[in-house]
């Protein structure tokens, strides 16, 4: 006996897809986005392309292979410290990666 699918089969919307991308945990790729909806191959060719569309609008970047809101920082910064004021009080900037 096959158990009954919770989530209905099909290609997720962009909010959809968006939120999924703010809340998941760890690496968010296109991958784990088809895992998540069950998606099969057909539908996965499409995924691809709505993630290509959301990058060229500016509402996800690619960093390292992992899809990120835009203009959201990573959980670990480099930073270099310019100028101390008081004790709690510093100014920083970020490093670049080399």
């Amino acid at each position: 006996m096959k158990k009954p699918r919770t989530k209905a089969p099909g290609l997720p919307t962009r909010d959809d897809v968006l939120a999924f991308i703010g809340t998941h945990k760890g690496k968010a790729g296109v991958r784990e986005i088809a895992r998540a909806f069950s998606l099969k191959n057909a539908d996965r060719t499409a995924l691809k392309q709505m993630v290509r569309e959301l990058a060229d609008e500016g509402k996800v970047e690619r960093r390292r292979k992992k899809l990120h809101h835009a203009g959201t920082l990573p959980s670990v910064v480099l930073t270099d410290i310019t100028v101390r004021f008081q004790l709690l009080q510093v100014l920083v900037r970020v490093a670049p990666w080399a």
